[in-house]
């Protein structure tokens, strides 16, 4: 793997086809962590917490198919959080994305290896989106201005070491928020296009929110 620090900003001819690209791993890396709590929410009652999100929302979870599987995936920003808000605890990492974290986090809702993946994988799309647009990835991924500082000054090893070592921190977005999750599944399987945009709408106006009450 690459482990070069920075990536020269694609011209601005490249930009709508790097968006294109960029939502469909978006919408792929989404599409991950709904099979992850789906699964989660399979488990016996006795190996999931009862107040885990994938508890909260079994029974939209588990009644899900293909279709609204794929509708609730295309959120045009992550449904996957790694601390993308907090400014402190990435500021401590970067200096040693070796060190195992500790202390601080719910209960694990997913189990390891998926949380690694998805956590890689989140990483490196907000690390390939912020070197083109950093507007975009604040947006995309709910980033604080120093979190995208951060993300963008460290390289692929790192955010791979990252993914591994603080591993606990890769979360659902809006995990102890399970009102916004069932809005989002129930509109999604229904298939109520105006429903999902409504709630899509009012989700990019809370991550604008949220990036300007951190101090933008």
């Amino acid at each position: 793997m690459s482990t070069a620090s920075t990536t020269e900003p694609k011209p601005a001819a490249n930009a709508s086809l790097s968006a294109s690209i960029d939502l469909e791993r978006l919408y792929e890396i989404n599409g991950r962590c709904i099979a992850a709590l789906v699964a989660f929410a399979k488990r016996p009652i006795h190996r999931r917490p009862v107040d885990s999100l994938a508890t909260q929302v079994r029974d939209l979870l588990i009644s899900l198919d293909s279709g609204a599987h794929r509708r609730a995936a295309e959120c045009r920003f992550s449904l996957v959080d790694v601390a993308f808000s907090d400014d402190e605890w990435w500021r401590s990492v970067r200096p040693r994305p070796l060190r195992p974290s500790s202390g601080g986090v719910r209960p694990d809702c997913f189990p390891r290896r998926t949380a690694v993946s998805l956590g890689h994988s989140a990483l490196a799309l907000a690390w390939h989106i912020a070197s083109i647009d950093v507007g975009a990835a604040r947006l995309f991924f709910g980033l604080s201005s120093g979190c995208a500082g951060v993300i963008s000054s460290l390289t692929l090893e790192d955010l791979e070491s990252i993914a591994h070592r603080h591993f606990h921190y890769v979360r659902p977005r809006w995990e102890t928020r399970p009102a916004l999750w069932r809005t989002l599944l129930t509109a999604a399987r229904a298939g109520e296009a105006k429903a999902l945009k409504s709630f899509h709408l009012h989700a990019i106006q809370m991550l604008l929110g949220n990036a300007i009450e951190i101090g933008q």
